[in-house]
């Protein structure tokens, strides 16, 4: 399935924002400092001067991009279905080794019994041994 995606973003880069952020840091409105005005006042402010700089210097407010995707519900349906079946997987060779306690995407905890060895000596392909 085909969707497309839409965005709205405005022309000016990020260096170009900040000295905008930076412009109104020293300003005041009705005597109060802009740091101290409320959130919504200096978002709106910032928002309201950044389009009038946008329009100013790239002669438009905002750059609209469409973008079509293909991804699909589907597919991570998928994905959720392969880490499910390797979950399962694990869980059934963690049983022949001792008690499986929690099994997920992160790691394996288990109960090992007493006797179960902690050293351990591999063969290695070239017949030597660790």
């Amino acid at each position: 399935m085909e969707w497309v995606w839409r965005g709205d973003y405005y022309p000016a880069s990020k260096q170009e924002f900040q000295h905008i952020q930076t412009q109104l840091s020293y300003e005041t409105v009705n005597n109060t400092p802009y740091a101290q005005l409320p959130e919504e006042k200096r978002n709106s402010m910032l928002t309201d001067r950044v389009k009038q700089y946008c329009n100013t210097v790239y002669k438009k407010t905002t750059i609209t991009e469409t973008e079509t995707r293909t991804s699909t519900v589907v597919d991570a349906g998928i994905v959720t279905n392969t880490g499910s079946q390797i979950i399962k997987q694990a869980r059934q060779l963690v049983e022949q080794l001792g008690r499986p306690l929690e099994l997920d995407t992160d790691g394996i905890w288990a109960m090992l019994p007493g006797s179960f060895p902690d050293k351990f000596k591999f063969t290695l392909k070239d017949g030597s041994t660790r």
